[in-house]
């Protein structure tokens, strides 16, 4: 899983976490990452399966789909102005919860979701790293931050 310098932003502001998530994903089709399903299924998994978690930090999301929609495996992160409303993965709380930080997962072989997943909650349970990537003032400082923390 590689973590994609194109696929990052700093600073975004959005109104709802539809628009946050219709935003990033296009992304991912631009960069010819994903197939031009890949923002509508983001969308659908998300009311399905919600995808916000708290972290060590703060609030995060992990929003990814199907492979199906994906031409080539990529990671993006997007830094947010201001929190997100999203709901709280595996539905365990009615309470909203409220991202600084959304990854989004294009993942073209589903055996490794798993192993990327894994690598991504090593990420979340890192409060000094989030703080960092929270602080960052540009695309490049959130990459590499993250970058080794995602290395094969």
């Amino acid at each position: 899983m590689v973590l994609k310098k194109e696929l990052i932003a700093v600073g975004e502001s959005f109104s709802s976490r539809e628009e946050a998530l219709l935003t990033i994903a296009n992304r991912f089709v631009d960069a010819g990452y994903a197939r031009g399903s890949y923002p509508q299924a983001i969308i659908e998994r998300e009311r399905v399966f919600p995808t916000g978690l708290p972290a060590e930090a703060f609030d995060i999301a992990i929003s990814h789909c199907d492979s199906e929609h994906v031409l080539e495996s990529a990671i993006g992160v997007s830094v947010l102005e201001r929190p997100v409303e999203f709901c709280m993965m595996g539905n365990l709380s009615d309470e909203p919860l409220h991202p600084i930080i959304i990854f989004m997962l294009a993942i073209k072989d589903p055996k490794c979701q798993v192993p990327t997943l894994q690598k991504m909650m090593e990420v979340i349970q890192n409060k000094h790293l989030l703080e960092q990537l929270r602080g960052a003032a540009s695309e490049e400082e959130v990459f590499d931050l993250l970058a080794p923390a995602l290395k094969n």
